[in-house]
């Protein structure tokens, strides 16, 4: 919600939103607050309100809270938890 980012977060603005973060390994995503950010890896947390905690990298997507599935730019795997576990 638009409530939320104005609490949590600095909107980018113009050029700034277009500049992008070095070495991301798993690709590039933007933030709820539009920035440009290295997307998140093969078990590393994702997800939230609005994807506060990052967007998982191509490949992959996120499930119970972690990025799940193999990243296209490493090959690196995760499988956890199926989503139905997350609900017990």
């Amino acid at each position: 919600s638009c409530e939320a980012r104005s609490l949590i977060c600095k909107q980018c603005v113009g050029n700034e939103c277009n500049v992008e973060p070095e070495s991301c390994e798993h690709g590039i995503e933007r933030d709820y607050c539009g920035w440009k950010v290295c997307a998140k890896g093969p078990g590393e947390y994702c997800g939230g309100p609005s994807d506060v905690r990052g967007k998982c990298g191509e490949g992959m997507h996120c499930a119970c809270g972690k990025c799940n599935g193999c990243s296209l730019s490493t090959l690196d795997c995760y499988f956890g938890l199926d989503q139905l576990q997350c609900l017990v």
